[in-house]
């Protein structure tokens, strides 16, 4: 009997012993999911820049500049929230709208808030962070604006200690060398701007690097619904018609005889970097008529029957619809823009407006996917396709 009793304990102690490494054993295992979730800090610094120029297409147009200068200056790369405007909120945090681990295929990459709130507490404090500008003044100068500390408000930033000048330096990547010895790693943990270290527009040789920037899931879902809501499994060409009152005014430049611009905004899509037509009102302002031939003569040739209607202005949607009524035309004017977007990248033919960064976005990724574009007011020989 007490052999039987001294063998029940000894079984249960074992048990017990068991249970107590296979508990610690989990703990091990959590810590070490943990330590491989959490992000870790890089030595060689972070970039991290207000998107304070524009709307979304030129926010977009710069992220990809922005990002080739954070690969050229080995900093890894804060991705910081877009600025929208209208009925979405101000901000709207990266991962809302494209997904992050397809960029860093390219390089190095940390959400906005994963930096502010696991690294900037122990390794970029107050006395270290410096704002970086073409000026040095009393305050630092990423503040000093309502509109740029709002930005730095939301993610978390309200405070800087002074400022670094970067007066004389170039944001080109043939300047690269002349960042990483000015501001070392070790010395500047976080280069903080104002704006994007990047020129307006995206040059032509950055333009592969949309192949990164992928939809969010919510994005596609979003837009993969209206797409079968509105045209089932049918193919459809879709347009971007920009005739709002602002666009109307920049247009307006155009009128004056001797404007002397060969480009205007985003208008290297069509006519290229070094063009050799002048930007015209043509290609910025078609008329209604203009447009309503043009989108006749695609629907022909390509033997089309529906038009996904993408702008900022006048959808022109009764009067598609009275000179074409057998074609169906949709104008959903989704309270989220970017599903206007994402549409008009997965219609069959898209018809863009050559200086609006909106349809050079949806250029840009069409040309990822092997997929046409045109332009109103311009014949298809004409348009520019060397990247």
């Amino acid at each position: 009997m007490m052999g039987t009793i001294a063998e029940y304990v000894w079984l249960m102690l074992l048990v017990v012993v068991l249970g107590l490494l296979r508990a610690s054993a989990s703990a091990d295992e959590l810590l070490s999911v943990s330590t491989l979730s959490s992000p870790t800090w890089d030595g060689n610094g972070y970039l991290f820049y207000c998107p304070c120029h524009g709307r979304f297409g030129n926010q977009a147009d710069q992220f990809l500049g922005s990002l080739a200068f954070a690969k050229a200056i080995n900093r890894t790369m804060v991705l910081a929230p877009w600025r929208t405007y209208g009925i979405m909120h101000k901000m709207v945090p990266f991962d809302e709208l494209f997904q992050v681990p397809p960029l860093e295929a390219y390089h190095r990459v940390i959400l906005a808030k994963d930096f502010v709130d696991t690294l900037a507490p122990q390794y970029w404090p107050l006395n270290k962070r410096k704002s970086f500008c073409h000026k040095i003044e009393e305050k630092p100068c990423t503040v000093d604006q309502d509109f740029f500390r709002e930005f730095w408000d939301f993610v978390g930033v309200p405070d800087f200690s002074g400022s670094e000048s970067v007066v004389g330096l170039r944001y080109e990547i043939d300047a690269a060398s002349t960042w990483t010895e000015r501001f070392p790693g070790k010395s500047f943990p976080v280069i903080a701007l104002r704006g994007p270290p990047a020129p307006f527009p995206v040059p032509l040789s950055q333009w592969p690097l949309q192949k990164y920037l992928v939809w969010s899931d919510s994005i596609q879902r979003g837009g993969n619904t209206l797409i079968r809501k509105s045209f089932g499994t049918q193919p459809f060409l879709g347009i971007h018609l920009r005739n709002g009152i602002d666009w109307t005014r920049a247009c307006d430049l155009l009128k004056e005889p001797r404007h002397g611009l060969k480009n205007l905004m985003a208008s290297t899509q069509c006519l290229g970097e070094n063009p050799l037509l002048a930007i015209t009102m043509e290609l910025c302002l078609p008329t209604k008529e203009a447009v309503i031939e043009q989108v006749t003569n695609i629907l022909t040739r390509h033997n089309l029957k529906n038009v996904y209607i993408a702008t900022d202005g006048d959808s022109y949607l009764m009067d598609f619809r009275q000179a074409l009524p057998e074609v169906n035309f949709v104008h959903a004017n989704p309270s989220i823009p970017q599903i206007d977007l994402y549409i008009l990248g997965k219609g069959t033919v898209f018809i863009g407006n050559c200086p609006s960064s909106f349809s050079s976005f949806v250029r840009r990724e069409r040309d990822v996917n092997g997929k046409p574009t045109l332009y109103f007011g311009l014949a298809e020989a004409h348009i520019h396709q060397e990247l």
